[in-house]
């Protein structure tokens, strides 16, 4: 989301399943129980560790924002990254 235009994510669940989405992309890689609760886990701990904030949302979507202790850390770990991703083509 740090690498997004806007830092958004947008955590979308309903009766046909649930969606994550960064940068107009979907990041579950299936909506399965088991997978939601991966992620929702992942969400509030980047949320408790103040790398996102929730930014809206209502009873089927959360909106996240990266902050800037979230840009930070995504800043660093690019410049240490031990190679460039955006060499790779998108899923």
């Amino acid at each position: 989301a740090a690498m997004s235009s806007d830092g958004g994510l947008l955590l979308s669940e309903d009766m046909d399943g649930a969606d994550l989405i960064v940068n107009r992309e979907n990041l579950l890689p299936d909506s399965s129980a088991r997978t939601l609760a991966r992620y929702r886990d992942a969400l509030e701990e980047l949320r408790n560790r103040r790398l996102i904030d929730r930014a809206g949302g209502d009873r089927h979507s959360a909106v996240y924002r990266v902050t800037h202790d979230g840009y930070a850390i995504a800043d660093e770990l690019t410049r240490f990254s031990a190679f460039d991703v955006s060499i790779y083509p998108k899923r």
